[in-house]
């Protein structure tokens, strides 16, 4: 499942039955950034009071979801 293949890379996911997922990650602005160069696009919500470092991300086609993923995953691993 795709929430938790999110939490599973370290980042705090928060509960949702919508077709989207709020997740929040050290420096997210930053990693909104590298994810956009990468040509994925989502949400940033990390200047939002109450929501500081959190993305959001739909949930599309799997292989949409999957290139998210790994994306991510990508630019997780590049910082630690």
């Amino acid at each position: 499942e795709f929430r938790r293949v999110l939490f599973r890379s370290g980042v705090t996911v928060f509960d949702s039955d919508s077709n989207y997922v709020l997740f929040r990650v050290a420096d997210a602005g930053q990693v909104w950034q590298e994810l956009y160069e990468r040509g994925v696009l989502i949400r940033d919500f990390s200047r939002s009071q109450y929501l500081e470092n959190c993305l959001r991300v739909s949930v599309g086609s799997p292989e949409e979801n999957q290139v998210f993923l790994d994306a991510l995953a990508e630019i997780l691993n590049e910082r630690s």
